[in-house]
């Protein structure tokens, strides 16, 4: 399995989510292999509200989930 969507990428969904106005303020944010500026700036350009850099552990994740919701 190499970790990409069938039908789009993430930037792409997160695109149509943020589209629709009902959207607007749900959290979203972007998992990225590494720390590039390029990949940086495609979730920015996406409109995610955050994003976090793979491997990270479940304590991170959730914390930065937390963040988002509160």
């Amino acid at each position: 399995m190499n970790g990409k969507m069938p039908e789009m990428d993430g930037w792409q969904a997160t695109r149509l989510l943020r589209a629709k106005p009902e959207n607007k303020n749900v959290p979203i944010f972007a998992t990225i292999a590494m720390l590039q500026p390029s990949e940086i700036q495609r979730s920015i350009d996406a409109v995610c509200n955050d994003y976090i850099i793979k491997l990270f552990t479940a304590d991170e994740l959730l914390r930065r989930i937390r963040a988002l919701i509160h």
